[in-house]
């Protein structure tokens, strides 16, 4: 991943600290990249920030603030959830080692949309197996989504300005 790739990362994630995962950026700006393909990248920044984009981009999308995340047959959004639910689950044992809290986020953020809309109803061209898989995850994982707060993510992330935000992931 080139330095223009991380900034353009760093650019769709500015505020997180702030507003959790609800950024408001225009995702289908000049910061666009396929960052499901660096989730297994040798450089752990690398990694750390395209797994970041796609977390920010599941709370976009579940809370409603931005529809970044659409079903692989929607060509006119680039950001396929597909893509980024398969890189996900391909690499999974990787990122649950090395940035725990944020698979830990991310798996809670998939549960608690499949508890609000069925993942099933919200990609519903999305293959069926994958969204089992996704959330057979949450299942094996027995994660307390409680206990997770937005603070420890951004320590675990190392993000700027950590102190400035609401503790819980919501």
């Amino acid at each position: 991943m080139s330095a223009s790739l991380i900034e353009k990362a760093k650019r769709l994630l500015e505020g997180l600290e702030v507003g959790h995962f609800e950024t408001a950026k225009d995702w289908n700006s000049d910061d666009y990249e396929d960052y499901f393909l660096y989730f297994g990248d040798a450089d752990p920044e690398v990694r750390k920030l395209s797994i970041l984009v796609f977390a920010s981009a599941l709370g976009n999308t579940r809370r409603g603030v931005a529809r970044v995340l659409q079903p692989r047959s929607h060509e006119r959004f680039r950001y396929a959830f597909d893509d980024y639910a398969e890189a996900f689950l391909v690499h999974k044992e990787a990122i649950s080692r090395d940035f725990p809290i944020l698979y830990r986020t991310i798996v809670c953020e998939m549960k608690k949309w499949h508890e609000e809309t069925p993942l099933s109803v919200a990609f519903i061209d999305v293959e069926p197996r994958l969204i089992d898989d996704l959330l057979a995850l949450a299942d094996e994982a027995v994660v307390d989504c409680a206990e997770l707060t937005f603070k420890d993510l951004l320590e675990e992330m190392k993000w700027k300005d950590r102190n400035q935000g609401v503790d819980e992931v919501e």
